[in-house]
C-alpha cells in the first residue's frame, strides 16, 4: 500500500464508495418496489372483491325485483277476480323459472329455500326441491340451511 500513489489511492475510495453507494442504492430501490408492489396487490385485490361484492349485490336486488314483479301480478290476479291459490301458484312458478335462469360469476347462481328450511328450487340440483334441509351440515358442523334461516329472520 505504501508504493501506490496518492492519486491512485483516492480514485480506488472513490470508486470504493461509487460501488458501496450503487449496492445500497440497488437494495433501498429493490425494497421500495416490493413494498409498493405488495401494496398495490393489496389495493388490486380490494378492489376486485368491491367490484364482485357490487355485482353480487346488484344480481341480489334484480332477484328481489323479479320476485317482487311476480307477487304485484299475483295480487292484481286476485283483485280482479282470480282466485288466491291458482294466481300464487302461477305467479310463484313463474318466479322460480325466473329465478332459476339468473346467474352470477363463473358458477354462481340462486335458489329458494323457505323458512323451515326445505328447498323450494334448486338450480343445478332439481332432486334436492322440495326436500327438508334442516340437518345439512357444512364441513365444520354448522346446520347451514338453519343459518341461512336466522340470518333471513334477523336481517330480512
Amino acid at each position: 500500500m505504501k508504493n501506490l500513489t496518492i492519486q491512485f489511492k483516492i480514485t480506488a475510495l472513490l470508486i470504493a464508495s461509487l460501488v458501496l453507494t450503487a449496492v445500497v442504492s440497488t437494495i433501498v430501490v429493490i425494497v421500495l418496489m416490493k413494498n409498493d408492489a405488495s401494496i398495490r396487490l393489496a389495493n388490486t385485490k380490494a378492489l376486485m372483491t368491491q367490484e364482485k361484492v357490487t355485482a353480487l349485490s346488484e344480481k341480489v336486488e334484480m332477484a328481489t325485483l323479479i320476485i317482487r314483479s311476480f307477487y304485484e301480478a299475483s295480487q292484481k290476479e286476485i283483485a280482479s277476480g282470480k282466485s288466491k291459490e291458482e294466481a300464487t301458484k302461477e305467479n310463484q312458478d313463474k318466479a322460480k323459472a325466473a329465478i332459476k335462469r339468473l346467474r352470477f360469476g363463473v358458477d354462481g347462481y340462486f335458489w329458494i329455500n323457505d323458512y323451515t328450511p326445505k328447498m323450494v328450487m334448486h338450480p343445478t340440483n332439481p332432486a334436492l326441491d322440495g326436500k327438508d334441509l334442516s340437518q345439512n351440515k357444512d364441513p365444520n358442523g354448522k346446520l347451514l340451511f338453519n343459518e341461512f334461516v336466522a340470518v333471513a329472520n334477523k336481517s330480512g
